[in-house]
C-alpha cells in the first residue's frame, strides 16, 4: 500500500494517521472531547506536580 510506504519512509512519520473522512471525523470528535476534559480538569491536572518539577 503506497500510503503505508509513504508514512514509513517519511522523515517525520505521523504517530496517528486517520485514513478516510469517516475516520478523520471520529478522530477529531475524540480529540475534541479529550481537549474538553483537559480544559475542565486543568487545575487538577496541573496541580499534581512535585515541587521539583518545573512547568
Amino acid at each position: 500500500m503506497e500510503i503505508t510506504k509513504a508514512a514509513a519512509n517519511a522523515e517525520k512519520p505521523p504517530v496517528h494517521l486517520p485514513l478516510g473522512n469517516d475516520t478523520l471525523a471520529m478522530y477529531r470528535e475524540k480529540t475534541a472531547k479529550f481537549e474538553k476534559d483537559i480544559e475542565d480538569w486543568y487545575d487538577v491536572i496541573t496541580g499534581t506536580d512535585h515541587d521539583d518539577v518545573r512547568g
